[in-house]
């Protein structure tokens, strides 16, 4: 079987991430840090900027949540394109919101004019960038001058959890540009890249009022000492981290163009998946790939989402959709 639905990171854990867990393991009878400062303050180091902007929560998805817990008002409106990740109509009902949804082009991108021109009456834009599932990347410019366009009273959350498969172009400064736009939630993940998906861990940066705002909302003790411990250790171990990511890179590329040769319409991703955008080809791709015992996230008429996984993974994409159109 290979499970290319979740966009999970095929590696094991990294050698001195399990030993930090088994660690920690001895410790288990005791709470955690009410907050987790020690996380805050190595990704103040990481990422140079002060530790009062970093908040740390139960992965990208939970950091969005309790941002949008602490925004919340009465006649709350939030505002997304769509298709997304899943979780963004999930998190917006929690909160009882009124949800806009933007259409995605019909080349899959998403619409910024569209929500530049809703983000007039909304509260909150979220924006998913590099975008789930299509692996869109919006360049540096283009949200620079999407962030320009939006009204100050309006909140963005820019949701980069995966920011660190964009090797193509060069990846925004998303987090230098807060201090101009003291509106911007940046919110990022320990799920892919560093390969946390089962420790639901993830981080937010915002200007330190927000940030503040954001954690008061916050119950102590919310992120687990094992949680804490692989995030720290996987900070220590960036290059065999992005050393990951660069196999991941290449193997994109690589059945990318295989597909492409292939005749399947394959959007430019900068993630760890691919996009086959063939809205009338979703139930034979589904066939085709299950006969190769290969589990996809099949959009019906729209789309399929394919993780890349490991070599033997990745090698039977190619023998499902070896199919020449």
């Amino acid at each position: 079987m290979h499970p290319l639905s979740k966009n999970e990171n095929p590696f094991m854990p990294l050698p001195n991430v399990t030993e930090s867990i088994s660690i920690e393991l001895d410790k288990i009878n005791r709470y955690p840090e009410s907050f987790p400062e020690s996380l805050r303050n190595n990704l103040s180091l990481k990422l140079e900027i002060p530790s009062e902007m970093i908040m740390i929560g139960a992965g990208s998805a939970g950091i969005a949540l309790t941002s949008l817990q602490a925004l919340s008002k009465p006649n709350f409106k939030i505002a997304y394109s769509w298709r997304n990740f899943e979780a963004y109509p999930l998190i917006s009902n929690i909160v009882g919101a009124h949800i806009s949804t933007i259409p995605l082009r019909t080349d899959g991108t998403q619409d910024l004019e569209a929500l530049i021109n809703k983000s007039k009456q909304t509260d909150v834009i979220i924006l998913c960038n590099p975008h789930n599932p299509t692996g869109e990347f919006i360049q540096s410019d283009d949200l620079y001058s999407f962030l320009t366009s939006i009204p100050n009273t309006t909140f963005i959350i820019l949701d980069e959890a995966y920011i660190e498969y964009v090797t193509d172009f060069t990846p925004p400064d998303s987090i230098h540009w807060i201090e101009k736009f003291p509106n911007l939630i940046v919110i990022r993940s320990f799920s892919k890249a560093y390969g946390l998906a089962g420790m639901r861990i993830g981080y937010g940066i915002a200007h330190p009022d927000i940030v503040s705002k954001i954690n008061s909302s916050q119950l102590p003790f919310s992120v687990n000492s094992l949680s804490n411990a692989a995030a720290l250790a996987s900070l220590k171990a960036t290059e065999k981290i992005m050393h990951r990511v660069r196999y991941i890179a290449s193997e994109r590329q690589r059945i990318s163009s295989y597909l492409h040769n292939q005749g399947w319409n394959v959007l430019h991703s900068q993630t760890n998946f691919l996009w086959i955008h063939e809205p009338k080809k979703t139930m034979l791709l589904e066939k085709l790939l299950k006969n190769e015992n290969i589990v996809a996230k099949v959009y019906p008429g729209e789309g399929v989402r394919i993780t890349l996984g490991s070599k033997d993974d990745n090698d039977a994409i190619v023998r499902a959709l070896k199919i020449k159109f």
